[in-house]
């Protein structure tokens, strides 16, 4: 069984076969940036079941993520660049290129870019 290329998007290629959408394809360069109320954040994939963004920070900025009804993981992959992640009962960690953060939604969480910064979050619903 081949499978075609049948829709191509600014950011995203979807490949089906006979049983439907097998694969779909984004690039971490080319996501469209969109207004998220943050300076730069690139979305590279948005379903209901989940959702990855390209988030760029400069130096000192900061970011703080809580709600009581969000449910599911986040995981944070730094690209490039060094901050501090202040998790639950405000445990610090610094983090630089190459670390992998997961933790749950709800729980309260900040990132501070001590400088330049990149990050590829993927937020997915419990199951």
């Amino acid at each position: 069984m081949e499978a075609v290329v049948n829709e191509q998007g600014s950011n995203e290629t979807v490949y089906s076969s006979e049983r439907g959408t097998i694969m779909k394809r984004g690039n971490l360069f080319d996501a469209s940036c969109t207004d998220l109320d943050f300076p730069q954040a690139c979305v590279i994939h948005d379903s209901p079941d989940l959702k990855i963004i390209n988030f760029t920070f400069d130096p000192g900025q900061s970011f703080f993520v809580y709600s009581d009804e969000m449910k599911g993981k986040v995981s944070v992959v730094v690209i490039e660049g060094q901050g501090e992640f202040v998790g639950e009962e405000a445990m610090k960690t610094s983090i630089k290129t190459g670390d992998v953060l997961v933790s749950e939604l709800n729980t309260p969480q900040s990132l501070t870019a001590a400088t330049a910064l990149r990050l590829l979050v993927t937020i997915s619903p419990p199951s």
